[in-house]
């Protein structure tokens, strides 16, 4: 098949330095950062290789598929036939798309994992399927912002689409007896990794790392705090459920999780019933919300991310209609690119589910990211950051939390501050404290 790559944009100096590590080899790894330019990096290596390869196979998380196609689009200038982009999930069940991969990955095909964390593990139907098919393949390249979230062990699969001979394994029973050690109560449960030099040493050869800090020409983050208070009926429901939870005595994962869920539905302005009913409790944030909006003018173009479905709907319903569009999880490509579009025109205020951070938006265009509430995971808290933090850019950006005083909020920005989780820290607790009283954990929340 005879097709020519053209290079319409130009490599920044790290990716420039990338593309010179990986390129003499068949099997590589990009591991930059949101905002680092992974895409175009992973396009220079194609557009080298032109005429070595008979297509490329370009595997991501379906969300993101567009966001590729206008990637390729934007750097090459068109969208030449080698191109095949295959959403990571449609191989768990799709025929099509299982088929489409098995047909077009040949021993010349140049096969890229954007996303590679998505195969992490090791069990699924889609990450098995991937690797057996990329096996084939002359030339194959993984890419994420965060290969590591759970552990070390998140690394196999990853290094297995790439070859089983860098980290010297051919299963993963045969990685998790050499490196990991288990729970003895939750054999499930990786509490230590081993030989961790030596897996470093081995992957070393393949992978380019860098950071945002580490490209420079990145925007400065300011960072501040805005404050409220709960109200009468919020505080009693919140003392209740805390009280509910010392009584029965049990702090697993699962009873903790829930009850800091249950904290912060109670904050947002909302309380789930036996039946699943929603009961609204009064919205103090809302209305620090609306307070902020208002000190920061009309000039200003503002990210908001939320957690709850329930956080979505009331910012839609009482946020201006002519100012504001709301982009929330599971909607279709191209409507989402629509919402974004508008966002970077006519509306200067996206409401977004922090879900969709870990899909690469561009939110260039915003001057203010408020989070409107915090999930439990620091790398969700990154990634939600990095969206409007592209190489280049020279404004600075805000990053505003709204916080109940004297609350749970206050303990998730600590343990995002100190790049954890709470659950994180309640297990660091129970680990390192001598005499670690969970009750009293719990009532300082």
């Amino acid at each position: 098949m005879n097709f020519e790559i053209s290079a319409k944009t130009e490599l920044y100096p790290h990716q420039s330095e990338a593309v010179e590590k990986l390129l003499p080899l068949r099997v590589g790894a990009l591991f930059m950062e949101h905002g680092t330019g992974r895409t175009r990096t992973a396009i220079e290596l194609v557009r080298r290789r032109t005429g070595k390869f008979s297509a490329v196979i370009w595997f991501c998380p379906y969300a993101i598929k567009e966001n590729i196609r206008a990637e390729i689009l934007k750097h090459c200038g068109a969208i030449a036939p080698c191109w095949n982009i295959i959403g990571i999930e449609s191989m768990s069940s799709n025929l099509a798309a299982i088929t489409e991969a098995l047909d077009r990955i040949d021993d010349r095909a140049f096969v890229i994992l954007d996303q590679s964390h998505y195969i992490k593990g090791y069990r699924a139907k889609r990450s098995n399927r991937i690797v057996r098919a990329a096996a084939r393949a002359r030339y194959r390249l993984i890419m994420s912002g965060l290969p590591i979230s759970q552990g070390v062990q998140d690394l196999f699969m990853q290094f297995a689409f790439l070859s089983s001979k860098i980290l010297g394994y051919r299963s993963f029973y045969s990685f998790s007896a050499n490196h990991l050690e288990y729970d003895r109560y939750h054999p499930q449960k990786v509490i230590r990794a081993h030989n961790l030099e030596y897996l470093s040493a081995k992957i070393a050869p393949y992978v380019y790392q860098t950071t945002r800090e580490a490209c420079g020409e990145l925007p400065e983050r300011l960072y501040s705090v805005r404050r409220f208070r709960m109200n009468p009926l919020q505080r009693e429901l919140y003392r209740r459920l805390k009280e509910r939870v010392l009584q029965a005595g049990v702090f697993n994962s699962h009873s903790l999780f829930t009850l800091f869920t249950r904290l912060q539905q109670v904050l947002s302005g909302f309380c789930p019933d036996r039946h699943g009913r929603l009961r609204p409790l009064g919205n103090p944030r809302l209305e620090a919300l609306k307070e902020l909006l208002l000190s920061l003018g009309s000039r200003v173009r503002i990210v908001i991310w939320a957690k709850f479905q329930f956080d979505l709907d009331t910012l839609e319903s009482q946020l201006p209609p002519e100012e504001t569009v709301v982009l929330r999880a599971g909607i279709p490509p191209d409507e989402q690119e629509k919402i974004l579009s508008a966002f970077r025109s006519e509306r200067r205020i996206l409401v977004a589910s922090v879900k969709l951070s870990r899909c690469p938006l561009d939110l260039n265009a915003a001057d203010v990211v408020i989070f409107y509430n915090n999930t439990f995971s620091y790398a969700e808290r990154v990634r939600a950051e990095e969206r409007c933090q592209t190489p280049g850019r020279r404004r600075t950006i805000r990053c505003i939390d709204l916080l109940c005083a004297d609350s749970i909020d206050e303990k998730i920005r600590q343990s995002l501050l100190r790049k954890n989780g709470v659950a994180v820290e309640f297990r660091t607790h129970i680990e390192k404290t001598t005499g670690f009283s969970p009750e009293n954990w719990i009532q300082s929340l």
